[in-house]
């Protein structure tokens, strides 16, 4: 057993002064380099690790190979296993399971795209779509829908936060006219209207039904929860 080789990967925060110059520098949605520089995460766990591509790539390859049964990697097949089996809804040890079972992915399945502004979340859906169409993957595919604009009282009625079975929360906002959606406190992206109950974003397989002012459900693939504002 031998370490993987991700030399380019580190824990440390702040990002250490020699490291700096290597590392791309955040920007906000409307592209400016956020005053400052990368946030500094007192948590390691999640959110700590500085990478690359290929590092991020390497331990995602020994994840499949550990899947796949190979001995004397890193990763043993019994600890693969335990990683990628569903601990709640379809989520495992740090990866959300996909294709059932077949892929995983935090963020992406089969690829590896970081991005350094708080849109990227738009351009690493068009990639993953991309990648998704020239690999035949389940997931990922591309989906016509036709979006309708809502009227502008029918807009307000939406703007707020809103709770998951009283787990979780996401908002709605609305900007120059547009709805914009941002979940767990994470990045604005645009959120589109198929009707005035049925909502979707361009990110992900994600859609909200609406049922009436302030109940509904967010949907996502085969998981379901009830949303109430």
């Amino acid at each position: 057993m031998a370490p993987l080789g991700m030399t380019a990967s580190t824990y440390a925060q702040p990002l250490p002064p020699e490291l700096a110059p290597n590392a791309a520098r955040p920007h906000d949605e409307d592209g400016k380099p956020f005053p400052g520089g990368a946030y500094t995460y007192p948590e390691q766990a999640a959110a700590g690790l500085w990478t690359t591509p290929h590092d991020l790539a390497r331990f995602a390859i020994a994840i499949q190979q550990g899947a796949a049964g190979a001995t004397g990697g890193v990763l043993t097949p019994a600890m693969t296993r335990t990683m990628l089996q569903p601990v709640k809804n379809n989520y495992a040890l740090g990866l959300s399971m996909q294709d059932s079972g077949k892929g995983f992915s935090h963020g992406g399945s089969g690829a590896v795209i970081l991005t350094n502004g708080d849109n990227g979340i738009d351009v690493a859906a068009g990639l993953m779509r991309a990648i998704a169409y020239e690999y035949k993957w389940d997931s990922n595919q591309t989906r016509l829908r036709k979006a309708v604009a809502l009227a502008p009282e029918t807009r307000r009625t939406l703007v707020g936060r809103y709770e998951l079975d009283a787990v979780t929360d996401f908002e709605i906002a609305e900007r120059k006219g547009e709805l914009v959606l941002r979940q767990r406190g994470g990045q604005w992206e645009p959120l589109y209207a198929e009707s005035d109950k049925v909502l979707f974003v361009l990110s992900r397989d994600l859609e909200l039904h609406r049922y009436d002012a302030d109940f509904g459900q967010i949907v996502q693939g085969t998981w379901a929860r009830g949303m109430r504002a």
